[in-house]
This record gives structure tokens, C-alpha cells and sequence, in this order.
């Protein structure tokens, strides 16, 4: 394995932790809890697959959160996203 493969599998790893995350933290606004709230961020995490970048993402949580009720741009979304990949890159650098 190069050093660009791990590159490469280590961006893909924080994506993944990140999406679902961020899942998790929309799934409780949503006033999701226990194996329902675990569901919707291994759904989040499946948005992902479609384009490249975080769009798809945002999209599919905004369009969950207007469904449900809760007030949120996507500016705002996008905020959130932010912080919690700053947040998983804290945890993965703190474990290595």
C-alpha cells in the first residue's frame, strides 16, 4: 500500500465518521433516539454515495429536517458539517 492509498482510505474514513456524525446530531433534532436515531445516520452516510462532495449530504438532511419540522438553512447545515469533521479529525489525530 503507497502512501497515497492510505491518503486516500484516510479521507474516505473521515467522511464516512463524519457523515455519520452528523447524522447523529441531526437524527437528535429530529427527536430520533436509540436504534431509530443510529438508522438515520447510517442513512446519512448512504447519501453520500451519490456526488462527490458534501451536497448530496446537506440536501438530504435539510430536506429531512423541513419534512420534520425543523427550521434550518443550509448555510447553517453546512456550519454544523464543518464542525463535526473539525471534531472527527480532533478525535482521529488524538488516537493515532
Amino acid at each position: 500500500m503507497t502512501l497515497d492509498h492510505l491518503d486516500h482510505d484516510t479521507r474516505l474514513s473521515i467522511v464516512a465518521r463524519r457523515n455519520f456524525h452528523f447524522g447523529l446530531w441531526a437524527g437528535a433534532k429530529l427527536g430520533r433516539r436509540d436504534e431509530a436515531l443510529a438508522r438515520y445516520a447510517f442513512e446519512v452516510m448512504a447519501a453520500d454515495e451519490v456526488v462527490a462532495g458534501p451536497d448530496d449530504v446537506l440536501d438530504h438532511v435539510l430536506r429531512d429536517l423541513g419534512e420534520g419540522g425543523v427550521p434550518m438553512s443550509r448555510e447553517q447545515l453546512a456550519a454544523q458539517l464543518v464542525r463535526v469533521e473539525r471534531a472527527v479529525r480532533a478525535e482521529l489525530l488524538a488516537t493515532d
